[in-house]
């Protein structure tokens, strides 16, 4: 399961909303190649 942050969650943790919309997309960018460890094991 991905675990990027969404803006709600920087927001609820005080950051700004503007600067939570950067966060979040700097987070799912983040994330875009990401595997998970039990389907990295599979190939």
């Amino acid at each position: 399961m991905e675990r990027e942050m969404r803006k709600v969650e920087f927001i609820a943790l005080g950051v700004s909303e503007e600067l939570a919309a950067k966060a979040e997309a700097a987070s799912l960018k983040e994330l875009e190649g990401y595997v998970e460890k039990s389907k990295h094991d599979d190939v």
